[in-house]
C-alpha cells in the first residue's frame, strides 16, 4: 500500500467529509493512493467480492508486482496455474521494455478473474480484468496455456498502447487494438522457450490461426476501413471486430517485415517517449515511422501509400497462381491478384512482400531465396526454376494479409498429399487447410468433400496440438455450417469414429484431451451417445484412459436426453450424481439448459417469456443456457416453430428498449434454427430495416447475419 501526503484541495475536502460525515460501522481502513500520471477516463475500474488472492513470489525474476484474485471455487485451480500465468506476464514485460525501448509504465499487474465478464478481458491499469474461464478446471493443455498467454500478452502491450499512451478518438481504435493484437503475438514469437515453466506454442502458428477472423469480417459486406471515421460511441462498439484486432495486426505484421524489427522498435520508442501520459493520432505514428524507414521510400515502402491502401481502405484482395508444373527449367509464376468483394470502394489492389514455397512429390518444401514484391497491379511475373515442383504456396510463411486461391495443380496436389508436408512448416499446413475451408465457405467444395480430404491421412498423421484442434474445428464448421443437413449425422458419425480410433493410441496427453473433446462435440447420434455413456460409465475397455471432465458430462448427460435410447432412470441417476460431484456455476447453468430443453409446451413458453422480457432476472450467460435447451435443433421441430415469429418481433423490440448486451445475447442465442434460409432472411430484413443510425451497432449484426444465411444457402445447395 502506498500512503502519499494528501496535496489537493480536492482530496482534502473529501477526507474532511469522509471523516465527519460518514458512518462507519465496526473496524475500517482507509487506502490512500498517490495521484496518478494523466490515464483516458475509460480506464477505470471497481471490482469487488469475495476473491482469494496469489502473490507473485519473484520466482521468474522481475521487479513488477503481481497478484491473481479468483473465486474460491476456483483457487485450487489458480494455485496449479500460476507459474505459467506470471511467467508469461513477466517475460512479456522484459521483451516489450526492450522493444518499446520504454519502462513498463506502472506499478503492478493484477490478474482478477472475474465470473460472467462480458469480455476476454480488459486492460485497466494495473488490475487486468480476466473472464475466469481462463483459470481451467483441469490440467490445460498447451493449446489452452498459450492461449492465455497470449490474452496476457495483449493486455500487458496495452500498457503502452492504450493506458501510456491514448487514442484521441475512437476512428484510431486500431492504435489500440491493432498494436496490442500483434503485439502479443510478436512477443509469443520471441519470449525464449526457457523462460516459461511448461511448453507453449510457435506464436505464428497462433497468429495465422487468430488471422482467419480478419479475412471473415474483411470480406464481409460490413467491412470498413482499419482507421475511418467514428461519429458515435455507439459507432465505436461496432468496430471492436476482426478488423480492427485481426486485420490491423496482420497489416502490422506486414509492416514490420517491411521495414525490419530494429526500425520498428526504434520508431515506436521515440512515439512513447514523445507522447506518454497523453493522445496520439494515426498521423502522430506514422510521422515517427516515415523517420526510420532504411529504404527508399518507393512502392511498398511508401508509408503515406502504404496508410492509405492497407490502413484507410477496406477490403481483402485474393491472390492466385497460374504457372506449367511440367515445365521444367527456366519457368515464370504468374501472380493475379483480384478484389474478393465486387464493390468499387473494395477493390483496391496493393504491394505485397511475401515468400513463395514450392512442394515437391514427397512433400518437402523448396522456398524461394529471396522475399519477392507483389505489385499493387492485376499480374505480377516471378521468374523461378522449376526443379520437379508439383504445387506452390504463396506467403508460406504468412508475412501478408490476403485470401489464397490455390490453382488446380496445387490444389490436386494438396487433396492428395497434405499429410506428406513435414511438421516443421506447420504455418504452411494452416494455409492450405485454410484454403481448403475457404472454397467451403464459398459454395466451391463440398463440406463432405472437405472432411474427406482431413480424414484420409491427415487428421492420424498430425501430431501439432494446434493444428490438429483447427482441422477438427474447421471440420465442425464445415459440416454444421456449410453442410446441407441431411449429411449432418452421418459425417458426424464418420469424424466421431476416426477420432474414437486415434483415441485409442493417441499422439501425447494434450491430443487426448482435444480428441475427449471432440467426441463429446461430434456425438450426434445415438450410436455414439452410447459409446460416451460407457466412456463415463468406464465401461469401454479401449477407451478407459479418457476422463471426461464434469462440464463434458454434464454435456452427455444433456445428449443422453436428446435420445430416448436410454431410460429414464439412466439419466435421473447421472443427474443427481453431477449434482453432488459438481460445486461450480457449471452445475447451475447446465441444469438450466436441461430443464429448458425437456420442458413441455406450457413451460417451455414461461420460459421463452422470461427470455423475451427486458426485466427479467437472468444474467446474459443464465441466458444463453436457457436457450442452449430450448432453442436445440435437438427439440421437435414444431417445438421450436412456435417462437419463430414471435423471435423477431421480440427482437426488434429489445435491440430499442434493453441493455445491449442481453439484447445481442437473444438476437444470436435465440436466432431460430431451420434450413428455410429464404424465409429466415427476409424476417431478418424486417428486424433491420427498421433500425435508424443510432442502432448502427445492432444494423451491423443483422446484416453480417443476413449475408452468413445466403452464403449457408448457396453451400447448402450446392452439397446436397
Amino acid at each position: 500500500m502506498h500512503v502519499a501526503v494528501i496535496k489537493s484541495s480536492f482530496e482534502n475536502d473529501f477526507l474532511n467529509h469522509a471523516s465527519t460525515n460518514l458512518v462507519f460501522s465496526g473496524d475500517y481502513t482507509m487506502h490512500v493512493f498517490r495521484r496518478t500520471d494523466l490515464i483516458s477516463t475509460y480506464l477505470h475500474t471497481f471490482v469487488a467480492g469475495p476473491f482469494k488472492s496469489i502473490a507473485y513470489a519473484q520466482e521468474f525474476g522481475g521487479s513488477v508486482p503481481m497478484t491473481i484474485y479468483c473465486r474460491e471455487s476456483l483457487f485450487k485451480w489458480a494455485e496449479a496455474q500460476k507459474a505459467d500465468i506470471f511467467a508469461f506476464c513477466q517475460a512479456g514485460i522484459v521483451f516489450f521494455e526492450k522493444f518499446f525501448r520504454t519502462k513498463f509504465p506502472f506499478e503492478k499487474y493484477d490478474f482478477i478473474f472475474c465470473p460472467e465478464f462480458t469480455v476476454g478481458a480488459m486492460e485497466y491499469p494495473g488490475a487486468v480484468t480476466f473472464n475466469d474461464r481462463y483459470i481451467f478446471r483441469e490440467k490445460p493443455t498447451k493449446n489452452q496455456i498459450s492461449q492465455r498467454g497470449m490474452v496476457i500478452l495483449h493486455e500487458l502491450a496495452h500498457f503502452w498502447f492504450g493506458d501510456l499512451v491514448t487514442m484521441k478518438w475512437w476512428n484510431d481504435l486500431w492504435l489500440n487494438e491493432s498494436f496490442a493484437d500483434y503485439m502479443c503475438y510478436l512477443a509469443l514469437a520471441n519470449i525464449p522457450k526457457e523462460s516459461i515453466p511448461v511448453p507453449f506454442v510457435d506464436g505464428w502458428s497462433m497468429f495465422q490461426t487468430r488471422k482467419t477472423w480478419g479475412y471473415t469480417d474483411d470480406s464481409d459486406i460490413t467491412t470498413h476501413p482499419i482507421a475511418g471515421k467514428v461519429d458515435s460511441t455507439d459507432k465505436a462498439d461496432s468496430i471492436f471486430d476482426g478488423i480492427t484486432y485481426s486485420k490491423g495486426a496482420a497489416v502490422l505484421k506486414q509492416l514490420y517485415f517491411l521495414i525490419g524489427h530494429d526500425a520498428f522498435s526504434e520508431a515506436l520508442g521515440n512515439y512513447f517517449d514523445k507522447f506518454k501520459w497523453a493522445n496520439a493520432t494515426l498521423s502522430d505514428l506514422l510521422a515517427e515511422i516515415k523517420k526510420v524507414v532504411k529504404v527508399d521510400p518507393v512502392g511498398p515502402y511508401n508509408i503515406d501509400q502504404f496508410n492509405k491502401d492497407w490502413i484507410g481502405t477496406s477490403g481483402t484482395t485474393q491472390l492466385l497462381t497460374e504457372w506449367d508444373p511440367t515445365k521444367q527449367g527456366d519457368s515464370t509464376l504468374v501472380i493475379k491478384q483480384t478484389p474478393v468483394r465486387p464493390e468499387p470502394e473494395h477493390n483496391t489492389l496493393r504491394y505485397h512482400r511475401i515468400e513463395i514455397a514450392f512442394f515437391k512429390e514427397d512433400g518437402s518444401i523448396v522456398a524461394l531465396p529471396q522475399p519477392v514484391i507483389v505489385k499493387n497491379e492485376e499480374k505480377t511475373e516471378i521468374p523461378f526454376k522449376n526443379e520437379g515442383y508439383k504445387a506452390v504456396l504463396l506467403n508460406h510463411n504468412d508475412w501478408a494479409f490476403a485470401k489464397l486461391e490455390l490453382d488446380a495443380p496445387s490444389l490436386a496436389f494438396f487433396k492428395e498429399n497434405l499429410a506428406k508436408i513435414p511438421d516443421t512448416q506447420p504455418v504452411a499446413q494452416l494455409l492450405i487447410i485454410k484454403a481448403f475451408a475457404d472454397q467451403v465457405r464459398d459454395a466451391k467444395l463440398k463440406g463432405t468433400d472437405f472432411t474427406d480430404i482431413l480424414l484420409k491421412d491427415y487428421v492420424a498423421k498430425t501430431k501439432n496440438s494446434l493444428i490438429f484442434e483447427s482441422v477438427v474445428n474447421e471440420i465442425n464448421t464445415a459440416l454444421t455450417v456449410y453442410t446441407h443437413s441431411s449429411h449432418l449425422v452421418a459425417y458426424s458419425d464418420k469424424v466421431f469414429d476416426k477420432l474414437a480410433e486415434l483415441a485409442k493410441n493417441p499422439a501425447d496427453e494434450d491430443i487426448a484431451k482435444i480428441l475427449r473433446t471432440k467426441l463429446v462435440q461430434f456425438a450426434r447420434s445415438a450410436r455414439t451417445v452410447k459409446v460416451l455413456k460407457d466412456i463415463l460409465e468406464e465401461a469401454n475397455p479401449e477407451l478407459k484412459n479418457l476422463k471426461l471432465t464434469l462440464e463434458e458430462q454434464w454435456t452427455v448427460l444433456f445428449k443422453l436426453y436428446w435420445f430416448q435410447e436410454f431410460s429414464d432412470k439412466q439419466r435421473a441417476i447421472l443427474r443427481a450424481y453431477l449434482n453432488a460431484a459438481d460445486p461450480s456455476d457449471s452445475k447451475r447453468l447446465a441444469e438450466k439448459t436441461l430443464d429448458a430443453f425437456t420442458a413441455d409446451d406450457a413451460t417451455a413458453q414461461k420460459l421463452w417469456d422470461e427470455l423475451a422480457n427486458k426485466d427479467r432476472k437472468l444474467s446474459y450467460i443464465e441466458m444463453k443456457a436457457v436457450f442452449a435447451g430450448l432453442n436445440s435443433s435437438a427439440r421437435s421441430a414444431e417445438s421450436r416453430s412456435k417462437f419463430f415469429e414471435p423471435f423477431f418481433v421480440k427482437a426488434l423490440e429489445l435491440i430499442k428498449t434493453d441493455q445491449k448486451v442481453n439484447a445481442r445475447t437473444f438476437l444470436e442465442d435465440g436466432f431460430p434454427i431451420s434450413d428455410e434460409f429464404d424465409k429466415l432472411i427476409e424476417r431478418t430484413k424486417t428486424v433491420l430495416t427498421p433500425l435508424t443510425a443510432d442502432n448502427e451497432y445492432f444494423q451491423i449484426i443483422l446484416r453480417k447475419k443476413i449475408e452468413l444465411l445466403e452464403r449457408r444457402k448457396k453451400a447448402s445447395e450446392f452439397s446436397k
